[in-house]
């Protein structure tokens, strides 16, 4: 014989008429929750151990299964992806499911990000997944933006944890482009030669003199705004502290508008070896990239 019963708020739960000598296993389950040894068996033969009157108590060890968002916040760059994680707690036996939007708050889908949404789905052993959405460069001065994430209808759980949070879109620092490869190394030509580095302090010019050597460099994120000129744009070198490298010149390369070309002017006291070089804009650092300079 077999017979079903649903537990009522507390958790409590009975079975009527069932007959002695027998012996019964009961198996509880519920998709929102976990179970440890989810099966235990009794019997009801003469003497009845265990039995209270007519009733035996049998309990299970539960842990209820949540999904919920990881962090408390999210931040990115214009231009990159932000990636937010979802994990599901309690128990990964079985299949989960959640649904994710976004709602605008300062910033507009379309404009600052790309618009995602859909369905989380965690199989049987899935315990943690993560997304990303990716951030609009739109070559505006900005103040940061913002708009939430939020997690709603979730099957095989219950709603509980962090089910929305916000996610804040910061201007982009610049991005020395480097070599392929080579991602410590900066994309760097003699300014007068194009020939690549390693670069002397000085390159002999046209009438046979020796002038400062002209480097050119590329960068993401460098786009000027009706206001600012090339003396927006500054650079720099590491050497127990930074130095300050001239910019002669900032323009976008041609056929390549993600791209903009900046031409420095080796200073004379510019050390040997390989050289941790940086641009500044609006306040912003880029990341650290080698240059080879000769000795």
């Amino acid at each position: 014989m077999s017979a079903t019963t649903t537990t009522d708020a507390n958790g409590k739960y009975s079975f009527t008429n069932l007959p002695q000598n027998g012996t019964f296993t009961l198996t509880v389950s519920n998709p929102n929750w976990g179970f440890v040894n989810p099966s235990r068996s009794f019997n009801t033969n003469l003497p009845l151990f265990g039995f209270i009157g007519k009733t035996i108590t049998l309990d299970f060890e539960a842990n209820p299964i949540f999904i919920y968002l990881v962090n408390e916040s999210y931040a990115g760059f214009e231009g990159s992806n932000v990636f937010f994680s979802v994990d599901r707690s309690g128990s990964v036996l079985g299949t989960a499911t959640i649904q994710y939007s976004i709602t605008d708050v300062s910033a507009v889908a379309g404009s600052d990000y790309v618009p995602v949404s859909g369905t989380i789905t965690f199989k049987p052993g899935d315990g943690i997944k993560s997304f990303p959405i990716p951030l609009i460069y739109d070559k505006q001065i900005e103040q940061p933006e913002t708009f939430i994430i939020n997690l709603t209808n979730p099957t095989g759980s219950i709603a509980r944890g962090r089910q929305s949070v916000v996610v804040t879109i910061n201007d982009p620092p610049p991005l020395i482009a480097s070599e392929l490869g080579l991602p410590l190394l900066a994309v760097a030509l003699n300014g007068d030669t194009l020939v690549r580095d390693p670069f002397k302090r000085t390159t002999t010019g046209l009438f046979g003199q020796d002038v400062p050597t002209r480097v050119i460099v590329f960068a993401r994120f460098i786009d000027l705004v009706a206001g600012e000129d090339m003396t927006a744009v500054t650079a720099s070198y590491f050497d127990n502290g930074f130095h300050d490298i001239p910019v002669e010149y900032v323009g976008k390369v041609a056929n390549a508008d993600e791209f903009t070309q900046v031409t420095l002017r080796l200073p004379p006291e510019i050390p040997p070896g390989n050289v941790s070089i940086f641009l500044k804009l609006r306040g912003l650092t880029s990341n650290p990239l080698l240059m080879r300079i000769s000795p």
